[in-house]
């Protein structure tokens, strides 16, 4: 059984629908192992930014690749830099000992639009210490498209 939802924390408390839903959950379940996430909500990635994620960064790293003799699919670069970033990591933790028990790569359609430049800005400092490649600024690149002149 899982309990999921939205609320508005208020004074700190929850709204009654809310909270009577985790109380009836937490009921439900005593004596059992559960799991547990909480998370704030905000604006997901833009489509300029999944635009430039894919055009710039995933076409200039894969070319990279390419270059130096591995070449790989857009989606393989797109999983593999993806775990260059400290955002997109997940810590899974044994709650009764605290042991770590593995680290996962978050999906890119759960960052936020600030996580998303995060993101950006950790891959822009992996190539360029790894593979001495620049990779530009995206907002360089939205300037440049938006000063193009119209046919």
């Amino acid at each position: 059984m899982k309990v999921s939802g939205e609320a508005r924390i208020i004074k700190g408390k929850l709204p009654p629908n809310a909270s009577g839903a985790i109380k009836e959950f937490i009921e439900g379940n005593e004596g059992k192992l559960i799991g547990y996430s909480f998370e704030t909500i905000g604006k997901k990635r833009s489509t300029l930014q999944n635009s430039y994620w894919w055009g710039i960064i995933i076409n200039m790293i894969q070319a990279e690749f390419k270059r130096r003799g591995t070449p790989a699919s857009a989606e393989a670069v797109h999983y593999f830099v993806m775990s260059k970033s400290a955002i997109t990591q997940r810590t899974v933790v044994n709650m009764e000992t605290g042991e770590i028990l593995e680290t996962m790569t978050r999906s890119s359609t759960e960052l936020t639009t600030i996580e998303f430049c995060e993101m950006i800005a950790d891959v822009q400092r992996w190539a360029a210490e790894v593979l001495d490649l620049y990779l530009p600024d995206p907002i360089a690149e939205f300037r440049e498209e938006k000063l193009k002149p119209k046919p």
